[in-house]
């Protein structure tokens, strides 16, 4: 969807493949192509737009974040449309923020998550993965149910927000 206020543009939609950096000019910018479907045709079919939105500077900690398929919504000033040299016309936008959609938060959180389990299975003895937990204070794992027991009791009590 393609929004236009007083203050600029909010495109919203799905990556059409993996975003990245490209190269443009001398300059680089970390690109995502949004497809961003705009106007109901008489027809009853939706228009799509295919919308190139940049954030310019080189964005190592975002590649691989973003994937084909992705819900995400950029808001910039204006779109930019130039024609190609094939005779389409292409639509860039600027971005000044991105939101991601609540999908990818979610995989992002589940990612983490994991590498944290990897951690704490690396640093451990044998012990498995989901049978793991950690006592704060003594940052060892925790195995006796009445040691589990022990902890949750105590944690509860600091956790308190009154």
């Amino acid at each position: 969807m393609i929004v236009r206020t007083r203050t600029g543009v909010r495109v919203s939609g799905t990556l059409r493949r993996n975003a990245e950096t490209k190269s443009i000019g001398s300059k680089k910018a970390f690109v995502l192509p949004i497809r961003a479907y705009s106007e109901k045709n008489p027809d009853g079919r939706w228009d799509n737009f295919d919308v190139d939105v940049r954030i310019w500077g080189e964005h190592l900690d975002l590649e691989n974040m973003f994937q084909k398929g992705d819900f995400v919504a950029a808001e910039g000033r204006e779109i930019e449309d130039r024609p190609g040299s094939d005779g389409k016309i292409y639509h860039n936008l600027t971005a000044d923020d991105v939101i991601p959609g609540g999908r990818v938060i979610i995989r992002w959180m589940q990612q983490q998550i994991n590498l944290c389990f990897e951690m704490i299975q690396e640093s451990s003895t044998g012990v498995p993965q989901q049978d793991l937990m950690i006592d704060p204070e003594s940052q060892m794992p925790v195995h006796e149910l009445d040691d589990l027991e022990r902890l949750i009791d105590e944690t509860d009590e600091q956790d308190l927000p009154f």
